[in-house]
C-alpha cells in the first residue's frame, strides 16, 4: 500500500452493520442428513467505503488480500483449552464492495462532525498516548465529543449501499482543513441495575473507532 492503511491519527473506523433481513443461504441446500454433518454456506455482502481518501491512496487489491474470503465457525471453548473445537456445519463466504465517496461527500460528513462535537479536554488514553517517548504526535485540545449512534444514522441515511448487508467505513479526517482530534461517544443508555454510566464516565469508553450491529433501517 502506498500509506499505511491502520494509521492511529489518520484513520477513524466507523464499523455500521445494517441489516434490513437476513442474507438468505443457497437456495440447493439441502436440509439434515441422518448420521452425515451438513455444511450450511451463506454469501454475506460487505461494503466497503473510504470517506476522504484519494483513490489512488489505496491499492485495492493489496487491501481485499489482506481481508478473509470465508469464515468457519467452530465450538471455541475445545479450543480455548488446546482441543479441537467442534465443526459448526456453517460457512460463510464474503462478498466484498469496495466504493470511495466524492469531495462532495466527504465536505459534508466532516462538516457534520464538526457541528454536532462538543469540545472538551482530551481523554486519559489521549494523554497517556503524548507521554510516550515516540509518539508521532502530541493529541492537543480541545477534543471534539461526538455522538457515535448520530453518525452512525447520518451515514445509513446519506451513504448509496445496499442496506442488506453490512457495511464498514474508513474515514481519514487528519489531513483535511478545519480537522480536529476527536473521540466517539454513547452516552444514553447507563447501566439498567445500577444507574451508573459508563459511556459519560468512563474514559475507556470515548473511542476512535465505533461499529455495533444495528435493528433494521429504513431509509
Amino acid at each position: 500500500m502506498k500509506k499505511r492503511l491502520f494509521s492511529l491519527l489518520s484513520i477513524m473506523l466507523v464499523l455500521s452493520m445494517f441489516l434490513s433481513s437476513p442474507v438468505s443461504a443457497s437456495a440447493n441446500q439441502s436440509a439434515l442428513q441422518a448420521g452425515e454433518t451438513v455444511t450450511y454456506e451463506q454469501t454475506v455482502p460487505v461494503n466497503i467505503v473510504f470517506i476522504g481518501y484519494k483513490r489512488d491512496s489505496i491499492e485495492k487489491q493489496t487491501f481485499l488480500r489482506q481481508l478473509p474470503g470465508t469464515y468457519e465457525p467452530i465450538v471455541r471453548y475445545p479450543a480455548f483449552y488446546g482441543l479441537q473445537g467442534r465443526d459448526m456445519g456453517l460457512k460463510f463466504n464474503f462478498d466484498y464492495n469496495v466504493t470511495f465517496t466524492d469531495t462532495s461527500f466527504a465536505n459534508n460528513f466532516f462538516a457534520y462532525l464538526g457541528q454536532i462535537g462538543t469540545p472538551g479536554d482530551p481523554t486519559l488514553f489521549q494523554l497517556q498516548y503524548n507521554d510516550q517517548k515516540k509518539n508521532v504526535l502530541n493529541v492537543t485540545g480541545p477534543v471534539l465529543y461526538i455522538d457515535a449512534p448520530s453518525v452512525e444514522d447520518w451515514l445509513a441515511n446519506n451513504l448509496s449501499v445496499d442496506q442488506n448487508s453490512y457495511t464498514i467505513v474508513f474515514v481519514n479526517w487528519y489531513s483535511r482543513p478545519y480537522f480536529k482530534f476527536h473521540v466517539y461517544t454513547k452516552t444514553d443508555e447507563p447501566d439498567p441495575d445500577t444507574g451508573y454510566n459508563f459511556g459519560e464516565i468512563r474514559a475507556s469508553r470515548k473511542m476512535i473507532a465505533w461499529g455495533h450491529e444495528q435493528p433494521p433501517v429504513v431509509l
